[in-house]
């Protein structure tokens, strides 16, 4: 039974099949649930692996990183909540002693760093390799890396991007020396948030500014082959590695920032590849605490299309 006003918002209890709430002032409403008989089957332990792991992620990441990071990020809603919304679907499902292992990465197809209107700051992976390219165009034809200045890079993201000057380049680089799905790493991922302004007049040199902000990354700037080049991040550890480039801008409607993913190179990718496939999963979920169904219930069928 729903008590107090619908009219004005402030109404809780079960209303046919809803239930509504006040929460820090807002109304929420939300399915009913009701009584689960079996709180472990298949599908409920594979969204808490889920979840699970996408709580690792949040939690090892920098948070202020999250700070803006979500343009439609609701009224009332965290920047940890923010996060979850747009990437509990994404996640791997990992054994539960993989996720234990406070050394071990939290994997995803990709993890969605921001979400905005300003387009998307494009990376990819090369095959069979630990280099993730970025694909800023940024025309250095025949010349070094290291003699990139800010107004060449700035110009190619107005040129590709529609940035303007003023707007800010978030680079951010993860690395872990795991190959697989059972090693035990040394060390935990670790974290390089690197950050330039987009200047077109500014000749200084870009890796070099970078480069003082992460004294780690050096060496992690290179070039491909293409025409015009694009910068190619070559991670200094054998192993895993993601890239993402987030674009943001301060205007006075508030921050508007790219859609940016966490894009993982090879190593990564195949590890994640291998948690989807159907032996690993089943053993996964079973490491979570999942139980039998009934076989005349489908059990057999849904453990398969997990």
């Amino acid at each position: 039974m729903s008590k107090g006003s619908l009219f004005f918002g402030h109404a809780s209890g079960k209303l046919g099949q809803v239930v509504l709430s006040t929460v820090k002032g807002q109304q929420i409403a939300r399915a009913w649930q009701p009584k689960v008989a079996n709180p472990k089957t298949s599908q409920q332990q594979l969204q808490r692996a889920k979840f699970a792991n996408s709580v690792k992620f949040f939690k090892r990441a920098q948070q202020n990183l999250f700070k803006f990071a979500f343009e439609d990020k609701r009224k009332n809603e965290s920047d940890y909540n923010a996060f979850m919304r747009h990437n509990v679907v994404s996640s791997a499902i990992l054994d539960r002693s993989v996720y234990d292992n406070f050394n071990y990465p939290a994997f995803a197809n990709d993890w969605l760093l921001s979400y905005g209107s300003l387009g998307e700051i494009n990376a990819e992976n090369e095959p069979s390799d630990k280099e993730i390219v970025s694909l800023l165009g940024v025309g250095l034809g025949t010349g070094e890396i290291a003699n990139l200045t800010i107004a060449s890079a700035s110009q190619a993201l107005v040129s590709n991007y529609k940035a303007i000057n003023g707007d800010y380049v978030t680079i951010v680089g993860v690395e872990s020396r795991v190959k697989t799905l059972t090693e035990d790493p040394l060390k935990a991922p670790i974290w390089h948030i690197m950050q330039f302004v987009v200047d077109t007049t500014n000749t200084g040199k870009l890796i070099e500014y970078l480069e003082k902000q992460d004294e780690e990354a050096s060496g992690f700037f290179g070039k491909d082959g293409r025409e015009p080049a694009n910068i190619i991040f070559q991670f200094s550890n054998d192993g895993c590695a993601w890239l993402g480039i987030i674009l943001s801008r301060v205007t006075t409607n508030g921050v508007k920032v790219s859609t940016s993913p966490l894009v993982p190179n090879y190593y990564a990718y195949e590890i994640y590849k291998k948690s989807l496939e159907l032996p690993y999963r089943q053993s996964a979920l079973n490491s979570w605490g999942r139980s039998s169904e009934p076989i005349l219930k489908g059990g057999i069928s849904k453990s398969t299309n997990v």
